[in-house]
């Protein structure tokens, strides 16, 4: 029960803070060709970070939790109150390619544009994403991605760390994005 693996991102960094990259970023992920090719279909997509057990989030929230949520409503996305949340599912490779262009666009709405084949911003800076792991096997799901990423003008690097390096790292939050492994039964 819960996430096995779960990409994450360094909000602490600010080309992470902005909603619209982050959102791109989940677009470019096509999980359903992961999971046939990968793992031959074995993977189930968690639409929430406690699936299959009385934690789900599942469809709007409740009166107790929109009360909850009144006082942060201006700082929250406006559709957790329009529609239950669910990533994008691609049925066919035409999904994901209007995933992929919704995505460049969402880039190009936060700033950031291609040029000469690389995504920068305007002050020239280039995006960039290293992903720091503590095992060499995440390279069989961050290649793929990578690949996704790079149509994007978006360049994706491995940085495989030892135990202690991949604690202190991510106990200091000297890393960009993370691949989790997670072990929750």
């Amino acid at each position: 029960v819960g996430v096995r693996q779960s990409i994450a991102f360094n909000n602490r960094l600010p080309r992470f803070q902005d909603r619209r990259v982050r959102r791109a970023l989940t677009l470019a992920m096509d999980f359903e060709w992961q999971n046939r090719t990968l793992h031959y279909g074995y993977h189930k997509r968690a639409h929430s970070y406690w699936p299959d057990t009385i934690l789900t989030a599942t469809g709007m929230p409740s009166e107790d939790e929109l009360t909850l949520l009144a006082p942060y409503r201006d700082q929250l996305p406006p559709e957790l109150f329009e529609r239950p949340f669910r990533f994008s599912e691609n049925k066919s490779p035409e999904d994901h390619r209007e995933n992929m262009v919704q995505a460049r666009q969402l880039l190009a709405d936060a700033g950031w544009e291609i040029e000469d084949g690389v995504l920068q911003n305007s002050s020239g800076e280039v995006f960039a994403i290293e992903f720091l792991t503590a095992t060499s096997e995440n390279a069989r799901i961050l290649l793929p991605y990578f690949q996704m990423l790079d149509q994007l003008g978006i360049r994706g690097t491995i940085r495989l760390a030892d135990a202690s390096q991949y604690s202190n790292r991510l106990r200091e939050f000297h890393f960009e994005a993370l691949l989790r492994n997670q072990d929750i039964l």
